[in-house]
């Protein structure tokens, strides 16, 4: 089985789990990765960076090349439109994103997320540089002309969910699971145990793919079942984008 590490924080690392989630190829996941420049880390990633996949004993660094690799090995469910014009389109778009818009905008990332002050200078060259990054109109259409979408609160968006979770094997742990789920009309595609069961008691990963519901019901599904002390830390969401 596939095998993905890195951390959740990181948008590469996301880029890749969602691709894998979207294509639905099952992997494991060790989310517990930082960038590291110790040897023991950069043995499994030279240049100390996530995420990396584990594939047969073989590793593969590198998103943009981990995501061909997710294509090419698993067609079934394509993330690339057939013709190639517009597949390269795509590959263009991955690309101003990622090295024109995220990479300058990172400049900032330490002042809005840990609190580490950048100076007006800095954000007045981020300001300068990203305007270069959507001068192409990487979006199809220059950035003026693009329509305004009604924005909605994230949590009332609909949706399948993906939801990870460490559950306490004990005797009615998935049936309390499955009803907190129902109480809030929450319908579960599926449910499933990942490793093998070890001691009564002991803690086991447990993932639920859902049908369409609104994250404000899943968030109260998961509150209820931590109240009910059937989880051992919050459960990991993500929305799963269908046609």
């Amino acid at each position: 089985m596939l095998k993905l590490c890195g951390f959740h924080v990181s948008n590469y690392h996301n880029k890749v789990r969602l691709a894998l989630l979207e294509k639905g190829v099952a992997f494991e996941e060790d989310s517990n990765c930082l960038p590291s420049q110790k040897d023991e880390y950069l043995a499994r990633s030279p240049m100390g960076k996530v995420p990396y996949l584990v594939v047969d004993g073989v590793l593969l660094r590198e998103s943009q090349a981990i995501c061909e690799f997710l294509e090419d090995a698993y067609p079934q469910k394509p993330l690339l439109p057939v013709a190639p014009l517009a597949r390269a389109q795509v590959r263009e778009l991955i690309a101003f994103m990622e090295l024109h818009m995220e990479l300058v905008v990172r400049r900032l990332y330490g002042g809005l997320f840990s609190g580490k002050p950048y100076s007006d200078e800095t954000r007045s060259d981020v300001e300068r540089d990203i305007a270069k990054g959507v001068r192409s109109a990487p979006f199809g259409l220059p950035t003026a002309k693009l329509a305004e979408l009604k924005r909605m609160p994230m949590q009332r968006h609909e949706g399948g969910y993906y939801i990870r979770m460490s559950v306490r094997d004990v005797a009615g742990a998935f049936a309390k699971i499955a009803t907190r789920m129902a109480e809030r009309r929450i319908s579960l595609e599926s449910i499933v145990q990942r490793g093998a069961r070890g001691a009564p008691g002991d803690c086991v990963d447990v993932i639920l793919i859902t049908h369409a519901t609104s994250e404000h019901l899943v968030r109260e599904a998961l509150d209820l079942i931590d109240q009910d002390g059937v989880i051992v830390s919050r459960a990991q969401v993500i929305r799963i984008e269908r046609e």
